[in-house]
């Protein structure tokens, strides 16, 4: 994580119900306040868990994650477990 923030700058958006302990994070990854900009915008209950449950049971990210990414997903036929050669179509 240090060289990371060595190179560049963190975005952070606040999500809701989620309180940053940056006291705490700090103490594990130095220098992570400094390197972090907090970003102003809509906050929407969104994170990689609930995306990748979605994707599980089956239901459409179309509008959740980036065309190149839900393309990659199912090419690499992540979390979904279609057979490689399945006609199945990924939401």
């Amino acid at each position: 994580p240090g060289q990371l923030l060595d190179q560049c700058r963190l975005g952070v958006l606040s999500r809701p119900g989620i309180i940053v302990d940056w006291s705490a994070l700090s103490a594990v990854v130095p220098g992570v306040r400094t390197a972090s900009h907090i970003l102003n915008g809509p906050s929407i209950a969104l994170s990689s868990a609930s995306i990748r449950k979605k994707i599980t049971m089956g239901q459409s990210v179309r509008y959740l994650v980036l065309p190149s990414v839900l393309d990659y997903i199912v090419q690499e036929n992540l979390y979904l477990k279609l057979p490689r050669n399945s006609d199945d179509e990924f939401p």
